[in-house]
This record gives structure tokens, sequence and C-alpha cells, in this order.
């Protein structure tokens, strides 16, 4: 069984201040190759690796539950 993460929405999660807009990913459609491949760009020090920690942190709270 396979889990994929549709959205996330950073509330006060490290240098993402207050509410920021939801970021929404996109699945495998099991029809078109490489469907389901999210690339995260950005300029140095944009957030991109906090976005990584965040999913890192869901990932060990389901893995424990």
């Amino acid at each position: 069984m396979s889990l994929y993460l549709t959205k996330l929405q950073l509330i006060n999660f490290k240098g993402f201040a207050g509410q920021n807009p939801p970021i929404t990913f996109h699945g495998p459609d099991g029809v078109t190759p490489g469907s389901g491949l999210n690339i995260l760009v950005g300029e140095n020090n944009g957030g991109k690796s906090t976005i990584f920690s965040a999913i890192e942190s869901v990932r060990n709270f389901v893995s424990m539950g």
C-alpha cells in the first residue's frame, strides 16, 4: 500500500511564519509516465529544505501512529 502527499500547509514552522498558502503535490495517475514527480525550485534560503523537513516530520508522525 502506498500513501501520497497531496497537500502541505505550513503554519509557524521554522522560517514559515504565520499561515502560508498550501503547497499542492501531484500524485501518479497510473497512465502518464513520470506523473507524480514533483520538483521544488527556488532561490537559496527560500525554504525548500524546510518543506522537506516538514514532510519528514509528518512521515515520522504517521509511522509512529
